[in-house]
């Protein structure tokens, strides 16, 4: 689909959408991957007076965030781990760029909601949280979401005859999920946590 495609069929909606609320959002994989596409997406969007969100990891060059940003009303920015060598175990990439990335978008003033997937035996530990933590607050940024690990997805990589690598971790239980919005919390952060 084309950029005009997708607003020809968010303007069908127009009136949902000025009663709700609500507006697009550009997930993926990653929307910044497609940043031509996704900005002149955004654009249009913008222009036409739909609410626009970025769900990113952040994991791009700050030249083409900025690109996309102009047109974004708010970003969704999922951070996995805080220590370096760990992020690039689990993602295969380094967490700097990220990371600068979201000091970037907050000193830029962008409307920031960090996200936090919270994998157990992967990013759970307090120390990863209370890192995690401390560098949002320095951020300024008050709204976080906690997503707790689920295994929605299971069924639908089998049948696509797909390995799920993450079939054997169990998700996290609820007083883990308890004990990190608690310590999250005290940062003084605004903590939600996914259902």
């Amino acid at each position: 689909m084309t950029p005009e495609e997708v607003l020809k069929l968010l303007k069908k909606d127009t009136l949902f959408y000025r009663n709700s609320g609500g507006g697009i959002t550009l997930s993926g994989g990653e929307p910044t991957q497609q940043a031509e596409f996704a900005t002149e997406l955004l654009r249009s969007c913008r222009q036409a007076g739909f609410h626009t969100t970025l769900d990113t990891c952040g994991y791009c060059k700050w030249e083409v965030l900025q690109g996309i940003l102009r047109y974004v009303d708010l970003v969704l920015f999922d951070l996995k781990h805080m220590d370096a060598r760990r992020h690039k175990e689990l993602t295969g990439v380094s967490n700097k760029l990220i990371l600068e990335n979201a000091r970037r978008m907050a000193q830029a003033g962008i409307q920031l909601i960090i996200r936090f997937p919270v994998i157990p035996g992967c990013n759970d530990s307090m120390d990863n949280v209370m890192r995690l933590g401390e560098f949002v607050s320095n951020l300024g940024v008050r709204r976080f979401d906690l997503l707790p690990y689920h295994k929605f997805a299971l069924q639908k990589y089998e049948a696509l005859g797909m390995d799920y690598r993450l079939k054997e971790i169990e998700p996290p239980s609820q007083d883990k999920i308890r004990d990190i919005k608690n310590a999250l919390e005290s940062f003084g952060l605004e903590i939600s946590v996914a259902l």
